[in-house]
């Protein structure tokens, strides 16, 4: 016979956790330099694990130093 864990505890019962909802956000650098951001970019292409470009892509068109298409005044 093995002997238990000192101050194991376990009373052998199971929990049950339903998940009703998942709440959650994209982090893609936008707080970060914009040489910072290339280079996140960068570094995610030059790994090439599956996904990676759509990443890229994304922390690219998330970028709020990049010149926005019909923006006026910036």
């Amino acid at each position: 016979m093995r002997d238990r864990p000192q101050g194991c505890g376990c009373l052998g019962h199971l929990i049950t956790i339903l998940i009703s909802r998942v709440e959650a956000k994209f982090k893609l650098s936008q707080n970060q330099p914009q040489g910072d951001i290339e280079g996140v970019a960068t570094g995610l292409e030059a790994r090439g694990r599956a996904d990676d470009a759509a990443v890229a892509a994304a922390v690219r068109a998330h970028n709020p130093h990049a010149a926005r298409v019909g923006r006026r005044g910036h």
